[in-house]
């Protein structure tokens, strides 16, 4: 299991391992030297190589069956129960194949005062790679709760100018509940976009009053996000076309229709994800 799927992290974990195998080297040498040990170039190399390769590979394995928590999301115990216990395996397997695999091709067994080493070094470097890069807790323990605010469309169908249709469902936003009643300085209004049989690159969503929109907008693949000041009973929201004429195009833009948006319901939810699709407003 990896801790971060950012390519930076990938490659600060890879540099540690390499650093911590480096460290483990100068490490043994020094006490089988202490131990006037014979062989000290192999039994220093070959063990703590065996245990970087093996921790490499599963890193590798985990990174392409995307085996991951990059962050902790509302089932934060589950995961950290998962993630002992893959620490607990991974560091016992490599560990046991480091030890196994050196006395089967040196056909000499290492003294166990040398294996202890090599469990406390091995410990140490997995323990220091976990700490670095402990994942981080999706869930803001100030937020105890939140309100989901459903709002109902007066239209729910939208006809563009070539006369193709786009629609659209109930929207929502959300207000957090905090544990020293602080409160948000913004909401998201979100819109989801059932149907789109033209180019998003045609039309958009805006405020009818402009002075509850705070931020502008954002979109993604089947949603509208809207920043807004505060949360109203009703808001108006205007869908605005590309004028059809090249020359002038988003120059001069037309709204064709308006639409009201109201408040139908309030539901009270524990902090984190509940699985909605189409901009979390609906359940399917």
């Amino acid at each position: 299991m990896f801790l971060n799927q950012s390519i930076e992290e990938i490659i600060s974990i890879v540099l540690l391992i390499v650093v911590f195998f480096l460290i483990s080297n100068l490490m043994s040498f020094l006490f089988l030297k202490e131990k006037k040990e014979t062989k000290i170039g192999v039994k220093t190399i070959i063990p703590n190589l065996i245990f970087y390769s093996t921790i490499f590979i599963l890193y590798k394995l985990a990174i392409l069956k995307n085996l991951n928590i990059a962050v902790f999301s509302p089932n934060e115990n589950y995961e950290k129960k998962w993630l002992i216990i893959s620490f607990i395996i991974s560091y016992i397997f490599a560990t046991f194949l480091e030890v196994f695999f050196y006395n089967l091709l040196s056909k000499s067994k290492l003294a166990k005062s040398y294996i202890k080493l090599i469990c406390l070094l091995n410990l140490i470097s997995l323990s220091t790679i976990l700490i670095i890069f402990y994942p981080k807790s999706y869930v803001d323990k100030n937020i105890k709760s939140y309100e989901r605010i459903l709002f109902i469309p007066d239209k729910f169908e939208l006809k563009l100018f070539d006369n193709s249709i786009v629609k659209i469902d109930s929207a929502c936003s959300s207000k957090n509940i905090y544990t020293d009643d602080s409160k948000d300085f913004s909401y998201e209004f979100r819109i989801p976009i059932i149907k789109k049989e033209s180019d998003r690159m045609l039309y958009s969503f805006r405020l009818l009053d402009k002075s509850l929109e705070i931020g502008g907008s954002s979109e993604d693949e089947n949603c509208i996000s809207i920043s807004i000041k505060s949360i109203e009973n009703e808001i108006v929201v205007v869908f605005v076309q590309k004028n059809p004429n090249p020359n002038i195009g988003w120059k001069k833009e037309i709204i064709t229709d308006t639409i009201l948006f109201k408040k139908v319901k309030i539901e009270n939810r524990k902090a984190g994800y509940y699985g909605d699709t189409d901009c979390d407003c609906i359940q399917h």
